[in-house]
């Protein structure tokens, strides 16, 4: 056999040191997602989150942020309710609006900033869409009906709140919304990788403790792109839709090739006789 020359060694050397980054490339989510989490307060993050927000005001621009997910829970949504009255609740600029608009649904749409609302106005206006938008804050507005068929939170909205007592008082105050035939929707961002999340909350956990946080970091907790998120597996979402009275009529997934991953929940005020779906 030939002696192996110095461009094998090279070639052989060089697949390792890329297998060693693609592992550091892998975990390294774990530090830049966790350590926020670790060192920041409950006040922190709210501010970090409006700072990320105020610095790209026309991300969410329906012209160019344009996700259809919702096309794909429209069929399964119209299968169990018997009107298409529905509010669009944190409705942005009505990218969501839209699509439920244009699928025969009459919306109103429910956003606390102004200016924001004022153009999702403008453009279901000049596409004459059955869309009314009223500018309110989910957390004191008191609707004078509640008669909508459908309750829609914005996409992943679920998952953009902290604690696991204040996502309870949420999911109530949204099916206070909604009469006893209503059916909710609400999505959430599902774990992606266990080892990465467990590897990010454990860090999250020391740092927490090194900068004596009053805040616990919880499992699913993360720091991306300015925002927090929360994941979640199916069955503790489960548990905590059974903990505020909801009940799972169904399961959508979205996302992967289309865009980030997503899960739809189909919920239901729960009842003596209420199954929750598998």
């Amino acid at each position: 056999m030939s002696a192996v020359t110095w461009r094998v060694r090279l070639a052989n050397g060089l697949a390792v040191v890329g297998r060693v980054f693609q592992k550091i490339a892998k975990v390294a989510p774990a530090f830049t997602e966790g350590a926020p989490i670790g060192v920041m307060r409950r006040t922190d993050i709210d501010m970090a989150v409006a700072r990320s927000y105020a610095a790209e005001p026309d991300f969410y621009n329906p012209e160019h942020y344009n996700l259809r997910y919702e096309e794909r829970i429209i069929g399964p949504v119209i299968s169990y309710v018997s009107g298409k009255k529905l509010l669009d609740l944190y409705a942005g600029q009505g990218r969501e609006a839209k699509i439920f608009a244009e699928h025969g649904f009459s919306v109103t749409a429910v956003e606390r900033l102004q200016p924001v609302a004022e153009c999702g106005r403008a453009r279901m206006t000049d596409a004459e869409l059955d869309v009314r938008f009223i500018i309110e804050d989910i957390e004191t507005w008191r609707p004078e009906q509640s008669d909508w068929d459908v309750i829609y939170t914005s996409l992943w909205m679920l998952s953009t709140v902290p604690d696991k007592a204040e996502r309870k008082r949420w999911l109530e105050k949204i099916a206070g919304f909604g009469g006893s035939d209503a059916v909710f929707v609400v999505s959430i961002t599902p774990h992606l990788d266990l080892g990465v999340a467990k590897l990010r909350h454990g860090i999250a956990r020391v740092l927490s403790r090194l900068t004596f946080n009053n805040r616990r970091p919880e499992f699913g907790d993360r720091f991306h792109r300015g925002l927090f998120w929360r994941d979640f597996s199916d069955r503790e979402i489960r548990n905590e839709f059974a903990g505020a009275g909801l009940a799972v009529l169904e399961r959508i997934p979205c996302g992967g090739a289309d865009g980030p991953p997503c899960i739809f929940y189909l919920l239901k005020r729960q009842t003596g006789e209420a199954e929750i779906a598998a």
